[in-house]
């Protein structure tokens, strides 16, 4: 940990994908708030420093994903690397994204069907409220997965095959998840 503490220092929140000098990953990411009654877009920097031997996480405030994380793997998650521990973050985090899609189109579909209906009273602000969930969540996310799509095609160094393919599959969920998000 000594060794890699130079990694986030200074602990700027510009989101980031590098290899740092010892051959492990330095990502620095959006996650979303720990609090329930926060706005479900509301996200703050995590980074996380992976080797092939450990996962180490830093954050400001209490992160839903970084506590889901810790969660699976006290009971059952098992990785190969560290790099496929943060592969595994970036599953949870963006299980959350796919999951606030599904209650966006939920709530899309509730309120056509009272537009339908003629119930017209608050459908503007539900609208206009999902519509700027929708944008804040792609203007949160889709530069991560440009940067992680970007790290992997120009990087055939140190990683292994595996944690290449871990990432990448965390790379192509979130893709979909933001698709989804831009067709709402």
């Amino acid at each position: 940990w000594r060794e890699n503490r130079a990694v986030y220092w200074p602990h700027d929140g510009n989101r980031r994908v590098e290899l740092v000098e010892d051959g492990g990953l330095l990502l620095v990411v959006n996650d979303f708030s720990y609090d329930d009654a926060s706005d479900p877009s509301e996200v703050a920097p995590l980074w996380c420093f992976a080797s092939q031997h450990l996962l180490i996480t830093a954050r400001l405030h209490p992160l839903r994903s970084a506590d889901e994380l810790r969660l699976q793997m006290r009971s059952h998650l098992t990785a190969a690397s560290g790099i496929e521990v943060a592969a595994q973050l970036l599953d949870i985090r963006t299980s959350r994204v796919k999951r606030l899609a599904n209650e966006m189109t939920d709530q899309l579909d509730n309120i056509e069907d009272r537009i339908l209906a003629g119930k017209i009273e608050q459908q503007r602000e539900l609208l206009g409220r999902n519509r700027r969930l929708c944008a804040r969540l792609r203007r949160q996310f889709a530069p991560e997965r440009s940067d992680l799509n970007r790290f992997l095609h120009r990087r055939s160094g140190p990683l292994a095959e595996a944690d290449r393919e871990a990432l990448q599959s965390s790379t192509d969920a979130l893709a979909f998840a933001l698709e989804e998000i831009a067709e709402l």
